[in-house]
């Protein structure tokens, strides 16, 4: 029996060529210079709704608490942490430091900031969840100032009874005008 003879692949023409690798990295290089921005920019919103929703929650829950227990509950922004942190001080003395954001927020990356007519960054809940004032607490990318942008959120006591609220970009504008702030 006669063996066909099959021809051996030439090993010297497989693979790529140094100049057609060199041409998709750069392609690459380019969508990804393209795409970063967004994709941090989606990234912060995401962290800044994250500390908006975990804040409105806990002032959710200490009002709920206050009605409940019928006791006093204190909360205090701590603005100046580098996680965005609420401390939370029930009528026995309590004190809770409530970091927001859960391990989703790196240190210096999210701000808060309160607003109130008489200034402060205290208020509290009475035993019927009712607060002493009308306030705003800006959530915001740290580095961002304190004014209103397409990139704020807050969470507002817009009502002596305690009516929460929460908004993005001009609704917390919205809010402060109808506190008077």
């Amino acid at each position: 029996m006669k063996r066909l003879n099959t021809p051996k692949p030439n090993t010297a023409d497989a693979g790529f060529t140094l100049l057609e690798i060199l041409v998709v990295v750069f392609i690459v290089a380019i969508l990804a210079a393209i795409a970063a921005p967004g994709w941090f920019r989606y990234i912060t919103n995401r962290r800044v709704q994250a500390v908006q929703t975990e804040l409105r929650q806990v002032m959710e829950q200490a009002q709920t608490d206050a009605r409940t227990r019928r006791a006093e509950y204190t909360l205090e922004i701590l603005e100046a942490e580098a996680i965005p942190t609420v401390r939370v001080t029930d009528s026995g003395g309590t004190v809770r430091d409530i970091e927001l954001g859960n391990e989703n927020v790196n240190p210096d990356t999210v701000q808060l900031t309160m607003n109130m007519v008489g200034g402060g960054t205290v208020f509290s809940f009475d035993y019927q969840g009712v607060v002493s004032e009308p306030f705003v607490v800006d959530v915001q990318p740290a580095g961002t100032g304190t004014g209103i942008n397409a990139n704020s959120s807050c969470v507002a006591v817009i009502s002596l009874i305690g009516g929460l609220a929460s908004g993005r970009g001009g609704e917390c504008a919205d809010f402060r005008t109808e506190i008077g702030l």
